[in-house]
């Protein structure tokens, strides 16, 4: 679950890229292999497969706007997925 070393490991990572500013490589190289394998990961660990979806739209953010809403819903619908 989340207290596994590689969600600890992630959570730590984006906790430092949240609070200074600046993303790790391994932050980088983390995220993806979480959303590659999305489903597997909510069940073990909701918040970190929010989270490294969260960061991918932060990624995309330059595509447009219409593409951030299409993302945020789809967040919306997971984060709501997460309560029950």
């Amino acid at each position: 679950g989340c207290n596994s070393s590689y969600f600890r490991r992630f959570r730590t990572l984006a906790l430092e890229y949240y609070n200074l500013g600046r993303s790790k490589p391994a932050l980088i190289e983390l995220w993806p292999r979480i959303l590659a394998n999305y489903d597997a990961r909510f069940l073990l660990c909701p918040p970190a497969a929010l989270q490294a979806q969260l960061l991918q739209i932060e990624e995309r953010g330059f595509l447009g706007p219409e593409t951030v809403t299409e993302q945020l819903l789809s967040y919306t619908r997971n984060l709501q997925h997460a309560f029950t």
